[in-house]
């Protein structure tokens, strides 16, 4: 049988701002501006793991993909 597969991530990753130990990230979804921290729930599937410099780490809220993550990158425009 096929695995099921996480939903696509819907944000672009633009960078993050704050201290080093207590990081902020800036998302944005359909021009829209999300900012969230390490552990916070994004549009109630998506679970932000970690911030890094040019990338952001997404989990998934659903216990069928919880040990899937996908990384975005930081988007250039």
């Amino acid at each position: 049988p096929v695995e099921p597969q996480p939903p696509r991530v819907p944000f672009k990753y633009l960078g993050y701002f704050g201290p080093k130990d207590d990081k902020i990230a800036v998302f944005e979804d359909s021009k829209e501006i999300v900012l969230a921290r390490a552990g916070d729930v994004l549009r109630d599937q998506f679970k932000l793991v970690e911030i890094e410099y040019e990338s952001a780490v997404i989990g998934y809220t659903k216990p069928e993909f919880a040990n899937k993550t996908q990384k975005l990158t930081m988007s250039r425009r």
